[in-house]
């Protein structure tokens, strides 16, 4: 050692014993750096599902959130007779899964992971991010049923966006479609025309989209127009959905700037009649 010290003698022996057992030192740490590489690649995906599961979340939120802005916007443009009219009920909303579609072939109905203990109760309304897909028909204790507004016992109260005309639209036996009953041969309704719920009956809020009409058929000797209308919502190809739970109304008259507010607060369309105020 004091030779190698004083001359660097065995410098070179020393370098080419170290560059021999580099590959012993990288072979031993490879366990070490292969168990961090598993760990941050698990920490990672957890993550990536989890901000995954969030954003979906958001999504179907919003997508209920902005579903009524068609209605909101055909609305404004007679602010006036809204404003004189009752204030729309507050809806307040819970996130829930789809467990799977109901076994029985007769019915199309879903399964929905709440039940009473988590507060679904019969007769709420089932909606995705485009549009009404249903009502709950049967509560459990931890899951519940919703029957498919395509179902050939599904009765849902709807209005023609473009002209105010209400109506039932109805379930068919092949569960794919709604057909609206009883459309008087003389009714203006097209084509293209949006059905949004009419808030009759009190089983549905009011302005949610609900179908696109695809078929007006004018027969002969007929008192009755035929009309198909295609669902907007995506109905049992959902995993999150959303329930919506009415809130009671609220019987103290409001001043017309403050129903105005409201309106701008809670849908963000800004009412004709404000569009040229300044800020």
């Amino acid at each position: 050692m004091a030779l190698d010290y004083s001359t660097g003698y065995l410098s070179a022996p020393r370098r080419m014993l170290s560059l021999a057992v580099t590959p012993v030192f990288w072979m031993a740490d490879v366990p070490g750096r292969l168990l961090d590489s598993l760990r941050y690649l698990y920490e990672d995906r957890h993550q990536l599902a989890a901000e995954n599961e969030s954003l979906s979340r958001q999504v179907l939120l919003l997508g209920q959130a902005l579903q009524k802005k068609e209605f909101i916007e055909k609305q404004n443009s007679n602010l006036k007779a809204l404003l004189n009219g009752s204030v729309p009920l507050k809806d307040t909303v819970t996130v829930v899964e789809q467990l799977g579609i109901a076994p029985e072939p007769s019915v199309r109905q879903i399964l929905l992971d709440r039940g009473t203990h988590d507060g679904v109760v019969a007769g709420q309304a089932v909606l995705d991010a485009t549009g009404v897909v249903g009502q709950v028909v049967s509560v459990d204790m931890l899951v519940s049923r919703a029957m498919l507004i395509t179902d050939a016992k599904s009765r849902i109260p709807v209005q023609v966006n473009r002209s105010g005309y209400a109506a039932i639209a109805a379930g068919t036996a092949k569960g794919k479609l709604l057909e609206l009953l009883h459309v008087p041969f003389t009714e203006d309704i097209r084509e293209g025309d949006l059905l949004v719920t009419s808030g009759m009956g009190q089983l549905f809020p009011r302005g949610y989209p609900v179908a696109d009409v695809t078929r007006v058929e004018r027969k002969k000797n007929h008192h009755f127009l035929t009309v198909h209308a295609r669902p907007r919502a995506r109905l049992a190809n959902n995993r999150l959905l959303v329930l919506l739970s009415r809130g009671r109304k609220n019987t103290k008259k409001q001043e017309p700037s403050s129903v105005t507010n409201d309106l701008v607060n809670n849908t963000g369309v800004v009412p004709a009649s404000r569009q040229g105020d300044g800020p």
